[in-house]
């Protein structure tokens, strides 16, 4: 096992696994399928023992993935709330990284919101014609 910093491990690793925030790995998944120009992107949750099941399962399918905490990880005092695992095949996070560099060159940022750049799903929260958000009608007196 490699600890931090990445770039100093002596071997390639078959997978990598983080921890992030939800935002954080959102994005990185987004720049995953954007770099393999790959879609959707498919997270698998099981129920307890999630990040043992997720870098098995990383491994042996060579796809990345994204997964909340195990039940007692928050509880054992090793993750905060609104933390999240993400685990990638080592051969493909260098792909990922470098979309995010190409976007940062490009937009000037690597958060959607930061850039200005509309992001994946913005169009559920505010362009949607299906979900419609008003404020209430006041009522006449």
């Amino acid at each position: 096992m490699q600890r931090p910093p990445l770039h100093k491990a002596s071997y390639e690793p078959d997978v990598i696994h983080g921890v992030s925030d939800v935002l954080q790995a959102y994005h990185l998944g987004n720049d995953w399928c954007a770099a393999h120009d790959t879609h959707p992107f498919a997270m698998t949750m099981t129920m307890n023992s999630s990040i043992c099941h997720g870098c098995v399962q990383c491994h042996m399918l060579k796809q990345p993935n994204i997964t909340p905490m195990c039940s007692s990880s928050k509880t054992a005092g090793k993750t905060e709330q609104g933390e999240i695992n993400w685990v990638w095949p080592g051969d493909q996070l260098e792909p990922t990284v470098r979309w995010m560099l190409e976007r940062i060159v490009r937009d000037g940022g690597v958060s959607f919101p930061r850039t200005g750049e509309t992001y994946p799903g913005f169009d559920v929260c505010k362009l949607c014609s299906f979900l419609v958000f008003k404020k209430p009608k006041e009522k006449k007196k």
